[in-house]
């Protein structure tokens, strides 16, 4: 087990360096974390939608959708006026 492990070691350290493992690492964490945010945004971006539908705190919902939207860059100016 041991010697398949060092194996696989420098097997992968002939495609990469440490430092360019750990780029990749950082890089592939941060793609993840901006799709889990992205993905919440859309969970959050229905729930509002919903809620305006139900007609409860419109002003107020309307604003939190589109700072929403504007995070999911899809955004659209608010009747003339825009959302602090």
């Amino acid at each position: 087990m041991k010697e398949d492990i060092r194996q696989i070691r420098t097997e992968m350290m002939k495609l990469a360096t440490r430092e360019e493992l750990r780029e990749v690492r950082e890089d592939v964490k941060m793609i993840t974390d901006s799709m889990v945010s992205k993905a919440d945004l859309e969970a959050l971006r229905e729930e509002l939608v919903r809620e305006i539908k139900d007609g409860k705190h419109i002003d107020q919902l309307r604003e939190r959708l589109y700072l929403v939207e504007q995070k999911l860059g899809m955004a659209k100016k608010m009747g003339g006026h825009r959302a602090a």
